[in-house]
């Protein structure tokens, strides 16, 4: 997870993006202005946002993306037993 922000450009404009969708959401809430148009294109923003926030970085070698998603499969078992667990 620690390599997720290691490439600025792409951190950037992922949260540039997720900002900008919220910021027009926010003003389309407070306004009570309803545009499907807009609203379409603001949840655009925020996955292309987050896609860019996940995507694999080239600086990021091939080794270290494995080792990533080897944790988050580890971390999403833990989560599934404790899941279990609790319902």
């Amino acid at each position: 997870m620690h390599r997720m922000l290691k490439n600025w450009r792409t951190t950037l404009g992922g949260v540039g993006a997720i900002m900008a969708a919220l910021a027009d959401i926010i003003a389309q809430v407070t306004t009570r202005d309803w545009d499907t148009t807009r609203l379409a294109a603001d949840a655009t923003g925020l996955f292309t946002g987050f896609a860019l926030l996940f995507a694999r970085d080239a600086v990021v070698s091939e080794q270290e993306h494995h080792e990533d998603r080897k944790e988050i499969r580890e971390n999403t078992d833990i989560v599934n037993k404790v899941a279990e667990k609790v319902l």
